[in-house]
């Protein structure tokens, strides 16, 4: 609905404006011009590889886990043509595009196809939390390590969601029915897909994290990789809001406030938008030259 589309545009604009209130935009935008071209062209090949590489090769093996075998080929082109789809959308609905085209191309159930997008999204808030438990660990105290390992193991203690999923079931009608079918399906995926999932994901984040700290070095910020290791994964949490487009805004703040003790605002405004730019406003350009190929597949109709 309108509302839908007014919110995001609407949060983007409402921090834009209270950012630029209270720190000097100018400043950051020249402190933009002075990274050197190289490492921009570095940290550029880092998010392309996330999205062209990694993102790819993870999905592919949680659809594979579920019995349909993609090649690479055909996984880039869903990935990287739902990525504008999912930039523009309102309030995250752009994540149906690839289950739209599991449905419409390959007639997977749809309980089925959402599995796959949850799976993977759940799986990343895992490795997101899990950098932020290693980054306290560094930071504050090595009291933390019990809570890591038992973060580790989480995943694979299914009991309580098939619980979850029966109560579901049981105690909210057709809505309840259809989380629990969600919920099912995304435990149907055997134990083998998250041991090829864990490390993938925690490499998918991790290196978003490194470009983060990569470029705010590139800024002149000294801080311990550790602090970017927290507040970095933060931001991502925090992205999910479905509030601004693409996160823009929410993640200059994150960082802005969080980092606080190791540099002045401009220089972190300066660091989030750098980051905004290469590692989510990048893809959705280079997956523009895909969306043409992947609207034309997802309304073909299949043979």
């Amino acid at each position: 609905n309108r509302l839908s589309r007014i919110i995001p545009i609407a949060g983007t604009i409402t921090i834009g404006v209270l950012l630029t209130r209270h720190i000097d935009w100018s400043s950051a935008m020249d402190l933009l011009t002075t990274i050197d071209p190289l490492i921009l062209a570095l940290s550029c090949a880092l998010a392309l590889s996330e999205e062209l590489l990694v993102g790819p090769i993870k999905w592919r093996w949680v659809v594979a886990s579920v019995g349909l075998k993609l090649r690479f080929s055909e996984v880039l082109l869903i990935r990287m043509g739902s990525q504008p789809i999912r930039s523009v959308a309102p309030l995250k609905s752009g994540e149906l595009a690839s289950v739209m085209y599991l449905v419409r191309v390959h007639q997977m159930d749809t309980a089925t196809a959402t599995s796959t997008v949850l799976f993977e999204k759940a799986v990343n808030l895992w490795a997101t939390i899990a950098w932020m438990i290693a980054g306290l660990i560094f930071l504050q105290s090595f009291w933390f390590s019990p809570v890591l390992l038992l973060w580790m193991t989480l995943p694979f203690i299914r009991g309580p969601w098939s619980s979850l999923s029966l109560y579901l079931r049981d105690s909210f009608g057709r809505t309840g029915a259809f989380g629990a079918g969600l919920l099912e399906a995304f435990l149907s995926l055997p134990s083998s897909a998250l041991m090829l999932q864990l490390p993938m994901a925690m490499l998918f984040t991790g290196l978003e994290v490194f470009n983060a700290w990569l470029l705010l070095t590139a800024l002149g910020v000294d801080l311990p990789f550790a602090a970017v290791m927290l507040v970095i994964p933060l931001s991502f949490i925090m992205n999910n809001i479905p509030v601004t487009l693409l996160g823009i805004g929410m993640r200059e703040s994150v960082m802005v406030v969080g980092l606080s003790a190791y540099a002045m605002a401009p220089t972190l405004l300066a660091g989030g938008v750098a980051l905004s730019l290469i590692e989510y406003v990048l893809p959705t350009l280079v997956g523009l030259l895909f969306l043409k190929s992947f609207l034309n597949r997802c309304v073909t109709k299949p043979s």
